[in-house]
């Protein structure tokens, strides 16, 4: 139920990345049980393309995941935090540069 909630919510990304995740998702959620290989290669493709993909998307495919599965709010705002100091700390490094 969750899988076709994630699958549906998909189709707010562009038509490309939108196809791209909904073969991938499908594609680990069919991985025979046992299998210690697939998985593995079908996760390497999924982060490459959420790599490849634009920060919109990005976001909106964290979205969608976060609407479904929930989310931990307070990791959420501990990382961000973390986020935000090493994005300081590098702008701050490219100054003095």
């Amino acid at each position: 139920r969750q899988l076709r909630g994630v699958l549906r919510q998909l189709r707010q990304l562009p038509v490309q990345d939108e196809l791209r995740l909904r073969t991938l998702i499908r594609q680990v959620v069919q991985t025979p049980p046992g299998d210690d290989v697939l998985p593995a290669k079908l996760c390497l493709q999924l982060r490459e393309t959420y790599e490849s993909m634009l920060p919109d998307s990005r976001r909106g495919f964290l979205s969608v995941l976060a609407c479904q599965f929930g989310t931990h709010r307070e990791r959420v705002a501990i990382e961000m935090q973390r986020l935000h100091r090493a994005q300081t700390q590098g702008s701050h490094a490219q100054t003095l540069q």
